[in-house]
């Protein structure tokens, strides 16, 4: 096996802005917020002979469907998996999108104006997720990585930063190896052509590419229109329910109303029909009597226009289409009370009339002379 350092494979990520560069602040701000901030960070010391024991020994054990790596390092059983990965880089992917369909990664690469040409589908998906907002697992990626350079006829030492980590959790001791790992290209920043917009990390997580940011803007504003729009329907169905309890206790205000003016419109009904038997049945002798009748027929006829007004006034309140039976209600009553108005004053008139005294003929005295 070629024991090989793939220098550019190695590089370790220097997220700082230069004073000389342009075009890569939106990547680090948005790296520098990421879930994988620490993983593409990290920079322990790299002991070569660690790196080089690690790669010799290692070999792949399959039980079952788990598959682990296992190496032995001065005498060590280094064992790495997918969660051991997980854990040591602080990814917390488990649940992470580990391929698209290849509809979504259509779509994803036409938003970022790129071509899947340049990423396999495993790469595109990771960009993908990573524009989005989603979670990628680059755990299990990473594990597959190792697992195929074992199994590969050209296999080099890669991720070094990653199984330096995975040594040092399981040996503490790491004296006895004093010649370290420098990349060539470890002093240089992994963003080139970079320019200083600000000071440090904006605190503003952005997409990697411009046309990712318009994209995230416009969902965020669509998302904001949304919410905007439920919270005032939420508003408006509430104003409504409240309108629609208050018009519910006038109707059964206005009902125990009706309902009292039917008792009351009863209640006359049967005192002028005793009255008009009266008068029919009765001779009315003198003027106090008629004036008496007159009165009466006077204040049963105020007393049902007054209730009519009143009633018309509260029916007024229910113009709306929903209240039309109690409305149609109120307008009868005030016309039964009219109509028993006009009996009324009929059955006066005859009663006036009936005992209006007829004078009775003067009889004629006749004078007969006496025949001489």
């Amino acid at each position: 096996m070629s024991s090989l350092f793939a220098d550019t494979h190695n590089v370790v990520t220097i997220l700082e802005k230069s004073d000389t560069a342009e075009g890569f602040e939106q990547i680090i701000d948005f790296i520098s917020g990421s879930y994988i901030h620490y993983a593409l960070t990290v920079s322990p010391h790299i002991y070569i002979s660690c790196i080089k024991q690690f790669w010799n020994s290692v070999s792949v054990k399959r039980s079952g469907d788990v598959t682990r790596l296992q190496a032995l390092v001065d005498n060590k059983k280094i064992v790495i998996s997918e969660a051991v990965i997980q854990e040591i880089l602080q990814l917390n992917d488990a649940e992470g999108v580990v391929c698209l369909p290849n509809k979504e990664i259509f779509a994803g690469l036409a938003q970022m104006g790129t071509s899947w040409n340049e990423f396999n589908t495993t790469m595109a998906s990771a960009v993908i997720c990573l524009s989005q907002g989603q979670r990628f697992n680059f755990s299990k990626y990473i594990f597959d990585s190792l697992v195929r350079n074992v199994d590969s006829s050209s296999k080099f030492h890669m991720y070094l930063w990653f199984i330096q980590l995975i040594i040092q959790t399981n040996i503490a001791d790491l004296s006895t190896h004093t010649t370290r790992y420098i990349s060539p290209t470890l002093t240089q920043k992994v963003f080139v052509n970079m320019r200083r917009v600000g000071k440090g990390f904006s605190g503003v997580e952005t997409p990697l590419f411009e046309s990712m940011l318009v994209v995230r803007d416009v969902a965020k504003e669509a998302e904001a229109q949304v919410l905007d729009t439920c919270s005032a329907l939420a508003c408006r169905v509430e104003g409504l329910e409240n309108d629609k309890a208050a018009q519910q206790l006038k109707i059964v205000k206005l009902k125990a109303r009706v309902k009292k003016l039917e008792k009351i419109n009863k209640v006359k009904s049967s005192k002028l029909r005793r009255l008009k038997k009266v008068g029919t049945s009765q001779r009315i002798e003198s003027s106090d009597d008629i004036e008496n009748v007159f009165s009466q027929g006077r204040m049963i006829a105020d007393m049902d226009m007054n209730e009519g007004i009143e009633l018309v006034k509260d029916a007024e309140v229910l113009s709306m289409q929903e209240y039309d039976t109690e409305v149609q209600e109120a307008i009868e009553i005030v016309t039964t009370a009219k109509l028993m108005t006009e009996v009324f004053t009929a059955a006066a008139t005859q009663v006036v009339a009936a005992s209006t005294p007829i004078p009775a003929a003067k009889p004629k005295i006749l004078n007969i002379a006496a025949a001489h």
